[in-house]
Order: C-alpha cells, then structure tokens, then sequence
C-alpha cells in the first residue's frame, strides 16, 4: 500500500492533472472484456513468448522450446535469454504444438490455439523434475492415470483436431473423454477451453468446476475458473476460485495477476496493488503489462505520478507491446495537461475539472463496485 503522504490533495503540476486523465489510463486496461467479446480476433500475426520454469519456482535455463505444425514438423526452435524467456514473432494464427525440453525434466507438450488470442501472447511453461515424480504435493493431474484407456485415447484425438483446427471435432472427442470417465479433470479442463471459444461459458463454468471436484490438486482448472468469473465480473467467486488455486501454487504469477485484477473489479484497490507487486517480484515474474494495470489502479487512487512511473517504465519493458501506442497517447495527454496547469498558475488562474463521465468504460459495462469508486 502506498503511504499515506501519497494520497492526499497536492499542488505538484503533475498530480494535479484532472480526472480526465485517469480516464484516459482506464480505457487501457477497463477490465475483463465481456461476453460478447471473448474469443474476439486481434492482428493477423501473433508474437508469442513466455517465461520457463520448475514446478514449484525457479526457472530452467537449459530448457529449448519449439513450435511444431501438426504433422510434428518442427517450425520454431527457441532458447532461452537472460530472464529465462523463449519468443516467437511473426507467426501466422493457426494451432501449434508447444513442446519444451531440458535434461532431468519431463518433457513438455501442449496444444495451443493463437487463431482467437491477442496480437501479444504470453504462454508460460512449467516444467515437472523427473526426480520428484509424484511424492512432493499433488500431481498436474491426479486422474490421468485413473482414466480408462478409452477415455485417454479421445482425448489425444481431441488434442490431434485441435491441431488440425478442427474445433468441432476436438470438442466432440473430449467430450467423449469425459462421457467415458466424467472425473478426467484435464480433460473436463480442455472442453471447458473449447466451451469458452463457442461463449458457452455456463458449460465452461460447469466443466472447471467438475474437474475440481475430481482432483482439488489440478491447479489450472482453479487458474481457468477464476480467469472466467473475472471475465464474467463475477469477481467475488473470481477471487475464491483464484485463492484456492494459489495454495497450490504460491510461486505461479498468474494467480497473483488474476487476483489483482479481481481486487480492481471489487474496487480493493491498495490489495489489486499489493497482489499485481507480489506478480512482478515472483520467478519467473508477470508480463510487462503488469506496469499497465498498475497505472490503471494509481489513476483511480489518484496517484498519478505514480501512474506515469508506470506507464514508463512498461514502456521501457516492452516498447512495441500491444499497449504501446495507447500508453504513449496518454502519457502525451498528461504532459499536455500538466503543462496548461503551470500556465494557469503562473497567471494566477486556476484549473477547473472536466465533468464526470456517464460511463467511462469503453465496453460500456462496470460492476456496482466499480461504478461506487468513479471519481
């Protein structure tokens, strides 16, 4: 939390711009879109990356990740850099394999749809040691092994339709996985994925919750559950779901992200502060946007030094992100504003506020506790 002495009036030039601005630093990360726009298409290429870590923390500098087309071509091959980072720029949108390899690990594999993501997607990897196999807690998922092998079988071939972009046949497989052994939790986990894609999100909803009643140990379905309340603005049950996944997973930055952005959605603000820092100081840490989201919570406490610390030091961290553009507007806006606020105060004048808006949010949609925290 920030201390007190930040948060009263002040005559600095550079706090004293008005809520226009904050406004302004809403509109780029107004929150979890609605239900009409999830699953909606963003750039033609996709630069995807992401961060490589063990399960449990720490991140696997000798690991080498790869893209493969579906025929098990290899297209990309990556290392890793300095902060343990692989990346992918210019790929076409289409479904790939992602598979990571490091000694002592097990290998990595994983279906990955970038036809419905952003322009900028991060997809972090975790890796599991082969020395701790299933002794240390709960395992990624406790009924793989229980699942028959019929079951096991649709769910490769499900895997293999997404692969080859053809969604409907892939959702029938799992489905069929789960019809044939209803606890397969990763499996009631991909069909919910799929659920989301068609908008069904009381199925998705219906799907994670299962695979949760079949293994509490899968801590993505808790991850994907909590994503879907925030998404819905359910973000009371968005901030249940993504607690209990934490307790799995203390050192994953996603959980820590997602509950910052449920705090924000309840109006919480110095607690969406406190968990967006806790995302930034883990291993591997939160993407650059996290600098944005904290923008966004500084504006609404009126913090807006703050706020431009944050918008630059995003930018410094990724300086052709997909916020970019946005990002570089407002921080224009706000030198704009601080500089006609010194000419009136050199006049003698002072400057007046603009009024509020009806409704700041550029989809139109704000929860009862965001609109009681408007300024």
């Amino acid at each position: 939390m920030a201390p007190e002495s930040h948060r009263g009036p002040t005559t600095r030039a550079r706090l004293a711009i008005p809520a226009a601005l904050a406004l302004s630093i809403i509109a780029l990360v107004a929150g979890p879109p609605s239900r009409r726009a999830l699953g909606q298409l963003s750039p033609e290429t996709v630069r995807l990356e992401g961060a490589v870590y063990a399960q449990g923390g720490g991140s696997v500098s000798s690991a080498r990740v790869r893209l493969e087309s579906d025929e098990g071509d290899q297209i990309w091959e990556s290392g890793l850099d300095d902060q343990g980072r692989y990346g992918f720029a210019g790929l076409r949108r289409g479904v790939y394999q992602l598979v990571a390899t490091a000694d002592g690990f097990e290998t990595f594999r994983e279906t990955i749809d970038l036809t419905r993501t952003p322009g900028h997607t991060v997809i972090d990897i975790t890796m599991v040691p082969l020395a701790k196999d299933k002794d240390v807690g709960p395992p990624p998922s406790l009924t793989d092994a229980r699942a028959p092998r019929k079951a096991r079988k649709e769910y490769q071939q499900g895997m293999k339709a997404l692969a080859d972009n053809r969604l409907p046949d892939a959702k029938s497989h799992f489905a069929k996985a789960v019809k044939e052994y209803p606890c397969y939790a990763r499996a009631q986990t991909a069909q919910a994925l799929g659920l989301i894609s068609d908008h069904d999100l009381d199925g998705a909803e219906m799907a994670l919750k299962k695979a949760i009643d079949c293994d509490a140990g899968f801590s993505n379905a808790y991850l994907k559950l909590g994503e879907l309340y925030n998404a819905e603005l359910r973000f009371v049950d968005g901030e249940q779901a993504l607690q209990s996944g934490l307790r799995l997973e203390p050192g994953l930055w996603k959980f820590h992200y997602n509950l910052g952005a449920a705090y924000y959605g309840l109006g919480l603000y110095s607690k969406a502060e406190d968990e967006y820092r806790r995302s930034e100081d883990l291993a591997p840490p939160a993407p650059p946007d996290v600098h944005v989201k904290l923008a966004d919570v500084y504006s609404k406490e009126r913090l807006f030094d703050r706020a431009y610390a944050e918008m630059k030091a995003y930018l410094a961290a990724d300086p052709n992100g997909r916020f970019a553009p946005k990002v570089r507007q407002v921080m224009q806006e706000m030198r704009t504003e601080a500089a006609a606020y010194r000419r009136a105060q050199a006049a003698g004048g002072g400057v007046q506020a603009p009024p509020k808006p009806a409704n700041p949010a550029p989809n139109g949609t704000l929860s009862p506790a965001q609109q009681s925290q408007q300024p």
